[in-house]
């Protein structure tokens, strides 16, 4: 990012407990000094451990550069 902004990314995976990746993307996603976004292997659809399908904003390919993993 270009705004100042320190980018975080969360990796999401198949069958993960999906409050790994949604609590810390919640309370992180609240601070304006943070540009938070998910990623994956893929963008296409991830079935948590619950079966909720997840989707990344990006895949492997696209991927921001991170600030913070």
């Amino acid at each position: 990012m270009t705004d100042g902004r320190k980018n975080v990314a969360i990796y999401v995976w198949p069958n993960m407990f999906m409050l790994d990746a949604l609590v810390p993307h919640q309370i992180l996603g609240l601070m304006p000094e943070l540009n938070v976004y998910t990623f994956a292997r893929t963008t296409e659809p991830l079935q948590s451990d619950t079966g909720m399908k997840l989707i990344a904003d990006y895949d492997l390919e696209s991927v921001p550069q991170p600030d913070i993993l």
